[in-house]
């Protein structure tokens, strides 16, 4: 019986943005009215998803937060 090591974090991260399923879904995501004012986004659509599908790698907003944050991510 072999050991099989897992999957690291980097390589999740790496699967979830290569998944073609989160550009088409963030396709989908409705721009807010302008009559309702506010300011434009400061992340692409597709962050709002896969900051989410992170949330399942990670455990924790704060987590996924500091991860994204690092130089190699």
């Amino acid at each position: 019986m072999s050991h099989s090591p897992g999957v690291s974090s980097l390589e999740r991260i790496e699967a979830i943005l290569r998944n073609e399923a989160v550009y088409e879904l963030a396709e989908l995501i409705p721009l807010p009215p302008k009559e309702h004012g506010g300011r434009q986004r400061d992340y692409p659509d597709f962050m709002l998803l896969v900051f989410d599908a992170l949330l399942g790698v990670y455990r924790s907003g704060r987590q996924v937060e500091a991860e994204l944050s690092h130089p190699v991510t």
